[in-house]
Order: C-alpha cells, then structure tokens, then sequence
C-alpha cells in the first residue's frame, strides 16, 4: 500500500486541480483579511468581525468536486484496472486516494487560515488558541467529509462526468436539507406582535387600539424526539460544521467562559426559540458526530468498492 499511496501522493500533488483548489483556498483566505482590514480599520475589537463572506462554503463545494477530477481521473484513463493487475490491492487503491484527499482537505484548511493569521494578528490574539484549533479542527472535518463522500461516488460510478455531476447533486441536497433542518429548529414556540385596530366612531372621530398578542407557531417542532433526530441529522452533515467553524470566529467566542457568557446574553431575546440550549449541547459533539459520519461513509465505501466489478 505504501508504494501506491505514494505513486497518488505525487500524481495528485502535481496535478491542475490540486494546484487550483489550493490557489481557491488562499484567495478566499486572502479576501476574507482584505475585507476585514477595509471594512474595521482602527475599529476595536468588539467591533470588528471576521471570515463573514462565506467563503468556507464556497471551499466545501471545490473540495466537493476534487475527488471526481482526481480519483475519477484514474478510472476514465484506464490506469486503475492495470493496477490491479499489477498487484495493486482494492483496499491500497482505495485507501490511498482517501488519505491524499484528506491531506488535500488538510492542505486546503491550513491555506484558508493563513493569510488571516497573517494580516489579523491582533483579531486573533482576542483568542485562545484551542477556540482557533476548534475552529480549523470544524472547517477541515467539514471539508473532510466532502473529499471521502466525493471519493466514495467516483470510485463507485467510475466515469469523472458522472461523479461530478452526482457530487455537485448531492451538495445541492444536502445544502437543501441543512437549510430546512435549521429553519425549523429555529422556528419560535409562539409568536408574538401588536395588532393595531381603528374605526370611525360616531363623532367622526378615529378610534385607534392596539392589542398585543400570543399565539402557538404552527411550524415549531414540539416533539424532542423530532428535534433530537433533527440535529443528529444537521451534526452528521457538513454545512452544520462549517458554519461553526466560522461562527466561532465572527462571532468572537474567544474562550468556552466567553462563549457561555454570549450565549446567556443572548438568552431573553433568542431563548424563545429553544435552539440556544439545544446548541450549546451540540457545540462540541458536532465535530465527533462529522467525524464519525465520515468513518462509516469510508467503511461503507471500502465495502462497496471491493465488490465491484471493474470496467
């Protein structure tokens, strides 16, 4: 395995998507600084926000489609039925492109982070450095998860076209279904407002009333049952890691004391909703849940590869 990891290593270290996705992560690192520093210069801290742009969604689509450009590669030049008769297990072939397209995602993160580092310095010594590994630690496993979901579908349909086409699909769903998942958590249990009710009375007179009032959401999922399924759901999927991995930084959570002092804050005016408890219990089990959503895709994946038949 050792001989065909390296062989991917350097094939897909060399090659234009590689170099492209890598050139994708520093821009996006480089535009997210040049907007904070256009945007907040001289501003304090408490003031000042950063990695706003989404950009970390934008890199979770182009590691998406990597894999397809890469390990699809193989199958549409005929190179990977050679290896396997050259001695090349199932097991290497498949492994080996998973690792290389972890340490793209590896690569793509470190990139993103660090034209930041370098001309936000001061934005991030705000930081402890574990929130910051937290944050990176969210972005990668989200970014992860795409290159080992991406390498599972090319080695599957064998045809780059196909798995390219199925992958962009599939990000599409799943950025569906997270998008639903959170619109729903965050539905409040009532809704509340003013009505404000006039007539003319018998002198000519306008009679001006306003009433508040109270009503049950028809849309709030009451069910705890419902709603822990939902956020099992949106914690095993990417887009939920990746916007904590940047909502830790914009949103300045500097330390867990810190964290636990913005979400208490926040509290009366969001508390309705019943998602900020449910968040910060699902704070830190995100990143375990994508990281073991990923392990039973790559599992799954090793298993239907090695059953099937090559063309």
């Amino acid at each position: 395995m050792a001989k065909i990891f390296k062989y991917t290593l350097k094939s897909n270290f060399l090659s234009y998507p590689f170099l492209v996705a890598l050139f994708a992560a520093v821009l996006a690192g480089v535009f997210e600084a040049f907007w904070c520093i256009v945007d907040y210069a001289g501003v304090e801290f408490e003031k000042m926000q950063l990695m706003t742009n989404n950009t970390p969604i934008i890199l979770l689509f182009v590691a998406a489609v990597l894999p397809s450009l890469l390990t699809g590669r193989e199958f549409s030049e005929g190179a990977v039925r050679n290896k396997i008769v050259t001695g090349t297990t199932r097991t290497g072939f498949f492994m080996s492109h998973l690792l290389v397209n972890g340490l793209i995602a590896l690569a793509m993160t470190v990139l993103y982070y660090m034209p930041m580092f370098i001309a936000c310095t001061k934005y991030f010594d705000h930081f402890q450095p574990y929130m910051v590994l937290l944050s990176m630690a969210c972005i990668f496993l989200s970014l992860l998860f795409v290159t080992t979901l991406g390498t599972v579908i090319a080695v599957m349909l064998q045809k780059t076209i196909l798995s390219l086409v199925a992958m962009v699909f599939v990000m599409f769903v799943l950025s569906f279904a997270a998008n639903w998942i959170t619109s729903n958590l965050n539905q409040p249990e009532f809704i509340e407002g003013t009505r404000e009710y006039g007539h003319v009375d018998q002198f000519g007179a306008y009679d001006n009333k306003i009433t508040e009032y109270k009503e049950p959401n028809p849309f709030y999922v009451k069910s705890k049952a419902a709603r822990k399924a939902m956020w099992t759901a949106y914690c095993v999927m990417p887009f939920g890691c990746n916007m904590q991995g940047a909502g830790i930084i914009n949103g300045k959570l500097t330390s867990v004391q810190q964290m636990h002092r913005i979400w208490q804050e926040a509290e009366p005016e969001y508390g309705r909703y019943g998602s900020i408890k449910e968040l910060q219990d699902n704070f830190f089990l995100m990143p375990l849940y994508l990281f073991g959503s990923t392990v039973v895709i790559s599992a799954a994946g090793l298993l239907l590869f090695r059953r099937r038949n090559l063309k």
